[in-house]
């Protein structure tokens, strides 16, 4: 009777362990998860929360009045080797051309530029994270606006799981990425940002819902 007693105070005590230490790892996997979101948003300084989306429906004109020609001096950006020319806004913001995004369910065919301010996001639709060129290992984020017309990313929404898209890169690859999942998240939620390192290709596309409130991420995988 007394072995039965000391068998069952083992087991309880080995049952306790086991589940402190569920907890323990638990809460430090949390800690860690949640480090590491941080840290996109913070060290990348790149996060879409902030977009000013003020001047979307007056966009026809303002994309006019932006000055798109290469810098006079001859001045270019070498990428991995590449020399790239670099033009600017009016304003001075500064960038490249790294490539296209081709759309064809939506007659989508955009160059991709090199960064993304508010001035910039204006021209086409931007590199937001990820590998500075398209095409290359790891989560390559691309943001552009919806106008609620046809131009940029606005009928981002209606792509559907299983539609393909291509993109160009700098050496004028085509790589063909098929869309494995969509949702909708708050501006703050930048965990669409984090990066593979199983050596796949993946491309994240980024655009606002029509009322503005929330983002819409499109994610898709090379074929």
């Amino acid at each position: 009777m007394r072995e039965i007693f000391k068998d069952r105070i083992f087991g309880v005590i080995v049952f306790i362990t086991i589940v402190v230490f569920i907890i323990i790892f638990y809460i430090l996997f949390s800690k860690l998860t949640g480090r590491n979101k941080s840290e996109i948003a913070s060290n990348s300084n790149e996060t879409y929360s902030n977009i000013d989306n003020s001047d979307e429906q007056d966009s026809e004109n303002y994309i006019e009045d932006i000055d798109e020609e290469p810098i006079t001096n001859g001045e270019s950006v070498t990428y991995d080797g590449k020399e790239l020319k670099v033009y600017k806004t009016k304003s001075g913001d500064s960038y490249s051309v790294v490539g296209t995004i081709m759309i064809d369910k939506l007659n989508v065919r955009l160059q991709i530029l090199s960064k993304y301010t508010d001035e910039i996001m204006k021209i086409s639709v931007c590199r937001l994270y990820g590998p500075k060129y398209p095409n290359q290992e790891g989560n390559f984020c691309i943001i552009g606006h919806n106008y609620r017309n046809t131009k940029f990313f606005s009928k981002l929404s209606t792509l559907e799981i299983g539609d393909t898209f291509k993109l160009v890169d700098v050496d004028e690859n085509f790589v063909t990425y098929k869309i494995y999942d969509k949702y909708t998240v708050e501006p703050t939620d930048v965990s669409c940002l984090e990066q593979n390192d199983d050596g796949k290709r993946i491309v994240t596309l980024i655009t606002c819902t029509d009322d503005l409130k929330l983002r819409y991420i499109v994610k898709a995988k090379e074929i």
